[in-house]
This record gives structure tokens, sequence and C-alpha cells, in this order.
């Protein structure tokens, strides 16, 4: 039973919602029987995990019946009548948070039963409330399609007059639902070829995207020249396409909804975190991206904050030395990130943050003992412990064989780690390597440009390597 459909529904539910549907399972008009009621009054002393050996059936129908044979049947029976009635709550509980869909759930119960009166009157109201909503996104266009078409073809409603210009609407509503739904859709297609690999044959010209003045559908536009494969694209016009995009993001956010407001700013957030190897004035761009997240709580969903996002802000501002608002950044959000990670998430992020201040001894003293259970975020800790003290060696060469034991060290512990693909794996292993290099180097005091040369050559024929604009400044220094 722990795996029924059932218990599956139940753990979904908040304790709120819990003690609702005591409630509602308790009253008469719902339930009828005193065994579905005695059922939730047993299994739901188990929430939340129901994860509990108290629950087999057989356990479960000698506690409801006691002086009975165990009978499967009856019992599939109970849990059958409860599950239908919980999805019953469900659809309860979403018409009282979502007025609107009750609204229009009793608008066409109104126009089924010919209460054509009221039926009118609620669909006028509703397409007012829908005009007065400030996101015109897909759902948008839709609801407005489906209350105009349901009002004209209902039979009571006059064929003739202004009806006529309700039809023409739903037809420009429908169409640029459509548009919406196909560049969504088309975008998704184009970011998988572009990430993952994949090949779909599928071509954006082939959409017939109608003419449109919607904000998202211009966006959606631009977004999709940007992922666009095509070898005659000229990198100018794509650059043109993101600056396009990004200011129609940044002038309109306040019209566009959270759903397709992250959909634009993943895609634009993307391509710029692509283009910053190519470019470096991009993390500038990344960077204004993540503030404009944050200041319009676009990035926070169900009161979370993702914990890769959490650290890319922090490693981006700090990189750009708004050191202020990364430090208010971490004390304010840190409440947002899960609990199982949020310790290693401000550890390591607060550790970018002594860094980038020279503020080494902090670094150390908050990442060398910290136990990470991410390895990720243990990878990422063990990097910036090595730069760490490559950064102290600089000015105190007497950690020069301190430096190269923990260049040593991160490398088994590359070698030994599966968690990561093999790109990454090297990455990391290319960094050590040339920074192993770069210390020998350094110790021998015998440095000349012919020495810088061999190891920018080196460098540049390292097509992934951690840390390359870092590692290039410290060959300059040389």
């Amino acid at each position: 039973m722990r795996t029924s459909k059932l218990i599956t529904i139940l753990k979904a539910l908040d304790e709120v919602e819990t003690r609702q549907f005591y409630r509602y399972v308790r009253a008469p008009f719902f339930t009828k029987s005193d065994d579905v009621l005695n059922l939730y009054k047993y299994i739901r002393k188990f929430y939340p995990k129901f994860d509990t050996p108290k629950l087999e059936r057989k356990k479960v129908y000698a506690k409801l019946f006691p002086k009975s044979i165990y009978d499967g049947p009856k019992l599939r029976n109970l849990i059958l009548k409860l599950t239908k009635i919980l999805e019953d709550y469900l659809i309860y509980v979403k018409c009282q948070q979502d007025s609107f869909a009750k609204k229009k759930l009793l608008t066409q119960i109104y126009g089924e039963r010919n209460i054509y009166g009221l039926f009118e009157k609620n669909t006028n109201d509703l397409l007012q409330d829908l005009e007065a909503q400030p996101f015109r996104d897909a759902t948008f266009f839709y609801d407005n399609y489906a209350l105009q078409r349901d009002f004209y073809f209902h039979p009571n409603t006059p064929q003739q007059g202004e009806v006529v210009s309700i039809l023409k609407k739903s037809l420009l509503n429908l169409q640029e639902f459509q548009n919406i739904e196909r560049l969504q859709t088309s975008l998704e297609l184009k970011n998988r070829e572009r990430i993952l690999s994949e090949k779909h044959d599928f071509e954006v010209d082939n959409l017939q995207i109608a003419a449109s003045k919607t904000i998202i559908t211009k966006l959606l536009k631009e977004l999709i020249n940007l992922v666009e494969k095509n070898e005659n694209s000229c990198p100018q016009a794509k650059e043109a396409s993101f600056f396009q995009a990004k200011a129609l993001f940044f002038e309109n956010i306040q019209g566009i909804s959270p759903k397709n407001g992250l959909a634009v700013f993943t895609a634009l957030v993307n391509y710029a975190t692509w283009q910053i190897s190519k470019q470096s004035k991009y993390i500038k761009e990344v960077y204004e991206l993540y503030k404009l997240g944050i200041e319009t709580k676009l990035l926070l969903r169900k009161n979370e904050i993702s914990n890769t996002i959490f650290l890319n802000i922090c490693i981006t501002g700090t990189k750009l030395r708004d050191f202020d608002f990364i430090e208010g950044f971490i004390l304010e959000h840190e409440q947002f990130l899960r609990e199982a990670t949020r310790a290693e998430l401000k550890a390591l992020s607060l550790s970018y943050l002594y860094y980038h201040q020279s503020l080494y001894t902090e670094v150390i003293e908050t990442l060398e003992d910290f136990r990470f259970s991410n390895i990720l975020y243990k990878i990422n800790a063990k990097s910036l412990l090595v730069r760490t003290y490559f950064q102290i060696y600089e000015k105190d060469s007497s950690y020069h064989k301190l430096v190269l034991a923990k260049c040593t060290a991160f490398s088994r512990f590359i070698r030994n780690t599966d968690s990561i693909n093999e790109k990454k794996k090297e990455s990391y292993l290319n960094f050590i390597s040339l920074l192993k290099k770069i210390t020998y180097q350094k110790e021998l005091l015998l440095v000349n440009s012919a020495t810088k040369r061999r190891l920018l050559v080196q460098l540049n024929k390292y097509e992934n390597i951690l840390a390359r604009d870092w590692i290039r400044k410290k060959i300059d220094c040389l």
C-alpha cells in the first residue's frame, strides 16, 4: 500500500492540506462510508513519509476489521473510494486557489445548462478580468480565444451584428496562442540540439509565424536567432539579437509572466555564458541579468532559489568586485536555499567573496576543514584552495612545497572521481599540470621570454582548462 496511488498523492499534500482533507473527508456529502473515513484516520497518522510496515495491506485491514479474515478486494475498494475523494479534494483546492479557473468552470456549466443570461454575464466579466491582467502570454490568448469561441457558438447567441467581431477576435487570439507555443517549443528543441547534441528534423523557417506585436513573441524570435545553428549566420547579427532581446526583456519584464520570464532569462544567461570565453564583456551581461532576476524575484520559485544560480551569482559578482552587493545577497538569500545544502553553499560563496577580496586566510579557515557532501562543491572548494595557496606563495616563497602538494592531492582526487565527465576532468587536470609548471619555473628564478612563450603555447593548446584567464595572468607575471 505504501507505493499505491493514494499514498503517492497524500505525500504531495502539505500539513495544512492534510488537515483540510480530514475535514473534507468527514463531511457526509463526500464520504458516505465510515470504513473509508476510518481508513484515512488510520493512515494519516503516518504523514508525511508513510514509510512504515504498519501500512502493509494485511496490517491495515486487521486494524480496520480486527474480527474479520483478510479480504483483499474489500480493502482495494476502500482505497479506490478514498483515492477518488482525494482527487475531488485536489480539484476543489485548485478552484479555491484560482478564482479565475473557478469562474471559468462555472461559466462553462451555465452554458451547458443553458442559463444564458448568467453565461453571457460571466463571459463578459472573464474577458474584462483577462484584459486587466498584466501578462500577455500563451494562456492569456488561449483563454480569450476559448471564451469568445464558446460565446459565439452558444445556440442562444444572436448570429448577427457585433457578434461577428467576437469571432474575428477569437481567431486572432488563437493565432497569437499558436505563435507563442510554436516558438517556445521550437526554442526548446533548438536548445536540446545545442546543449545535448541531439538532432531534430526541424527547421525554424517552417514555423510560419504570423505577424505579431506582442512582446513575448518578439522576444522568442530573437532568442531562436541566438540558438539557431546556421553556418551562414553572422556573429554580429547574433550579438544584435542578444542585445535586442535583453533590452526588450528589461523594458517589459513586468508584463511577462514568471514562467515565460524564467525561460527568457535562462536563454539569455546561457547565451551570454557561452560567449564569455570569446568576449569577456559578456560576464557583465550575465551579472546584469542575475541582478534583474534578484530584484524582480524571478529567481525565487516556490520560495526557493536554485543552488546553481545562487553560486553563479556569487562567483560572477565577486569576479566583478561587487563585494557589498554579494555579501548582502548571501546573507539575505541563504534562507531560500535548500536546507540540506545551505551550509555548503554559504561556505563556498563566502569563500569566493574572501578570495576576490584577497582575504586568503579567511578562505583557508572556511574551506580547509569543511566537509562537503556534494562532490561538485568539494571540487570547487579544492580548486579555490589551490589558487588561494598559490596567491599566498607569490608573496611568500616558503609556500612552494605546499602549493605543489596541494596540486598533487587535487590531481589525485580528480583522477579518482567518477562523478564528473571526461571533459570536466580534463579541464581540472590541465589546470593543475600548467600551474605546477608555473610554480617550478617561478622557483627557478630563471624565467625568460622563451619560457613564457612555451607556457602560453601550451595554454592555448588546451581546449578545456579551468581558470584560463587566471593562468594566463600568472604566466605573464613570471
